[in-house]
């Protein structure tokens, strides 16, 4: 048998969280309250570096060198087609890219 309102002490109602109400509203309006948006779309620069003509001579050298030619199923074709469907972009930068390769 248990005590009378032995379980009352162990249960507790959650704490409210405290009421600030419109309190915010209060606070003076100036400068370093604001925050500004800009007016105009502004974005950060892509490397310096970044080129996508280069991106593509190292994705296709790195491919190339890394291929097994002696293997009985290696396809030694290289389609421009093929290559702009796998890479997901337009046949003129690997074109670019087969040509200094070429040039090698």
């Amino acid at each position: 048998m248990s005590a009378p309102g032995l379980w009352a002490n162990v249960y507790h109602e959650p704490a409210a969280p405290p009421d600030i109400g419109l309190a915010f509203l209060a606070l003076p309006l100036n400068v370093a309250n604001v925050v500004m948006l800009p007016s105009k779309l502004e974005f950060k620069p892509i490397e310096n570096t970044f080129s996508l003509k280069g991106h593509i001579y190292e994705t296709l050298r790195e491919g190339i060198t890394s291929m097994n030619i002696y293997a009985d199923d290696a396809s030694l074709k290289l389609d421009e087609r093929q290559l702009s469907e796998q890479l997901g972009i337009s046949r003129t930068p690997i074109r670019e890219a087969l040509a200094r390769l070429e040039q090698e």
